[in-house]
């Protein structure tokens, strides 16, 4: 990537709460389960990753602070078994990302050279999101201007300018809750894919951000990526989804991590919906779980 790529932009989504819940009971039911008494409840997930291991299924997802404690009471009611924490937290978004792997990979660089451990990093169709401690925000905002230029602000400072008196303005959502099928922009379907799971310390991220730069001429393009602190390791948890065709980028992180880390590939198919504001619509995760189940 020739630095520094233009973005059109992020933002900050502040006040939330990062609650990872991690099940003592196996079994592949525990996500939708966890959703599903959420929307019961019109809970709304601003951000949500599932994870973890078939006998330790996690659940990791942002809510809005006033709701927090709400969640927790449900998780003690529902799931008295499981271990929930809890983190102030505020999620940086980058877009558009234009599923470019080397994007992604000079986020990566320099949460590594900053010192910035996140408490995820995941992608969707429209943005790549950064959850952080409060104290790493203006740290992170700041370093994203050393790998990209964006449209509406060309220094940190700039940045910081915008913000101010618009706090309420990012917290409106434009959107009815009572709608009974909620509008979707697209679907879409990738064959031919492959998973790629690894488990490994976070001075490695900066590994894998080699290996999305390496393969820079051959316009991969990055399906599916999100990274997670791995449950009682001091690790992290690394997915991400490739064409089988970027054969070369797997081939890459096989060699430098031999040794270290193994990374498991996968043959998959890979499928994404995206719509207006669907992380501020509670429900939408229960019923996509339902219809993969049935």
């Amino acid at each position: 990537m020739v630095l520094p790529e233009r973005l059109g932009g992020f933002k900050i989504l502040k006040d939330i709460r990062w609650t990872s819940v991690v099940s003592s009971i196996s079994g592949e039911g525990f996500a939708g389960d966890v959703c599903r008494r959420f929307s019961d409840e019109k809970i709304n997930l601003s951000l949500l990753t599932c994870g973890g291991d078939d006998a330790s299924p996690s659940v990791r997802f942002a809510v809005e602070s006033p709701c927090a404690e709400k969640v927790l009471q449900i998780l003690k009611t529902w799931f008295p078994r499981s271990v929930s924490q809890q983190k102030d937290a505020q999620v940086l978004s980058v877009f558009p990302h234009r599923n470019n792997p080397e994007i992604v990979g000079a986020i990566l660089r320099i949460l590594v050279q900053k010192e910035i451990s996140p408490l995820a990093l995941l992608n969707s169709p429209s943005a790549i999101s950064i959850v952080l401690d409060r104290e790493y925000l203006d740290r992170t905002a700041a370093a994203l201007f050393e790998p990209f230029r964006f449209s509406a602000y060309q220094t940190p400072a700039d940045w910081k300018l915008a913000q101010q008196g618009k706090e309420q303005l990012y917290k409106e959502v434009i959107a009815s809750y009572q709608e009974k099928k909620p509008k979707v922009y697209a679907l879409e379907w990738y064959g031919d894919q492959v998973l790629v799971q690894a488990r490994l310390p976070f001075v490695d991220l900066e590994i894998v951000a080699e290996a999305f730069s390496e393969q820079a001429p051959l316009k991969m393009f990055l399906t599916f990526f999100a990274l997670n602190p791995a449950y009682g390791t001091g690790l992290y948890d690394l997915l991400f989804c490739l064409p089988i065709s970027a054969v070369q980028c797997t081939e890459y992180l096989h060699t430098r991590l031999s040794g270290k880390t193994e990374p498991v590939l996968s043959p998959v198919a890979f499928f994404s919906m995206n719509g207006p504001h669907f992380g501020d619509r509670y429900g939408i995760a229960k019923n996509l779980y339902v219809a993969l189940i049935q």
